[in-house]
């Protein structure tokens, strides 16, 4: 059987140019179509040449399995998504490959669907946000400086003038401030994450609220999945932590079955060694104390893994349904507000005068 630690084994020849996110959920769903018409692998591989954007891709996938490297290796060659990766690995164990395509694809579908969105939902407010920062550009060095000039020709001084420069300052100040900070952890982050010991990341994710409730349930999804279809290959849970901690595609799971493990052979059971790992989900521990029977607890992480990935995709659809209105509302207040603190000390101007 094949280490999952050969996945960062990468082939010196000359590869394929990788496929984009949905250009791989095409491709394997192309290939579980066929396989389900009782197509055998190669020749399944063979039919989807026709396809000029997969061709390369295919042809690389044969010359492999000929060789002799498993499908697993042969997709972390050609740099398919991690995720899709370890879905075929441990689906291999118990012989469905059909299951791990379609996982894989739902799981990519999932991503490019919210990845989309996302994307929609924060094109018009970037555009908005581009401007409105340089409407605060101009009121800064324009239209503020020409009143205060006004202003220092008159005996008379506006506090409410005074305040509306402050606070445009402060607004305009934070916003160039946010962005560069956001840019520059985002740029250190890909220059040094590889860097960053797991128990380091783990750390880091549990004290960020909201990457912690996403990466919670990302790896209590992959955990529950995993470990439900080892044990539908028939292993005991002790060999299904023990395959979880050699791979490497999955540094937390690997670090987390570890130490499980560790607790199941001093003598404790899977119950008493889970909540020290705060990045899988406490709820985890009631599907371990509940089910004694192994074909119902295999049931059981299935189903508990398909609830995490529909709570999680609604609870990210609410999020950014929100973030239009709130963005929205803080423009439409700051530009009244700009309004007025130049409408306002204009008419005490004039009645002073």
């Amino acid at each position: 059987m094949v280490s999952l630690n050969k996945w960062n084994i990468r082939n010196k020849k000359k590869q394929p140019h990788p496929l984009s996110l949905l250009e791989q959920s095409l491709f394997l769903k192309k290939l579980n179509r066929l396989l389900s018409q009782h197509y055998p692998l190669l020749e399944a591989l063979r039919a989807l040449q026709w396809n000029p954007k997969w061709k390369k891709t295919a042809i690389k996938m044969i010359s492999s399995l000929k060789e002799g490297e498993s499908f697993e290796v042969v997709l972390a060659n050609l740099y398919f998504d991690k995720k899709i990766v370890s879905f075929v690995y441990f689906s291999l164990l118990h012989g469905n490959i059909r299951e791990a395509l379609q996982h894989s694809s739902e799981l990519i579908d999932q991503q490019l669907f919210l990845i989309k969105k996302f994307e929609k939902i924060m094109r018009y407010p970037l555009v908005l946000l581009s401007i409105f920062l340089t409407l605060l550009y101009f009121v800064r060095t324009q239209v503020y400086p020409a009143f205060s000039q006004l202003f220092s020709t008159t005996t008379y001084t506006s506090v409410y003038r005074n305040v509306a420069i402050f606070i445009i300052d402060l607004i305009f100040n934070s916003l160039i401030i946010l962005g560069l900070g956001i840019g520059l952890f985002l740029i250190i982050w890909f220059l040094c994450q590889k860097k960053f010991s797991t128990v380091q990341k783990i750390a880091l994710y549990q004290r960020t609220p909201l990457i912690r409730y996403y990466v919670r349930a990302n790896q209590t999804f992959l955990f529950s999945l995993h470990l439900s279809s080892l044990l539908k290959a028939g292993l005991s849970l002790k060999e299904c932590i023990q395959f979880l901690k050699k791979q490497s595609e999955l540094p937390i799971l690997a670090h987390y079955s570890s130490y499980i493990l560790e607790q199941l052979e001093d003598g404790c059971n899977v119950t008493s060694a889970l909540p020290p790992c705060t990045l899988l989900d406490p709820d985890l521990r009631i599907i371990f104390q509940s089910d004694m029977n192994q074909k119902s607890l295999i049931m059981d992480l299935r189903m508990y893994a398909e609830y995490l990935l529909e709570s999680v995709q609604a609870k990210l659809e609410k999020a950014m349904t929100l973030i239009q209105p709130i963005f929205f509302l803080f423009i439409a207040v700051s530009i009244i507000f700009i309004y007025l603190s130049i409408l306002i000390p204009m008419f005490q101007l004039i009645q002073h005068i």
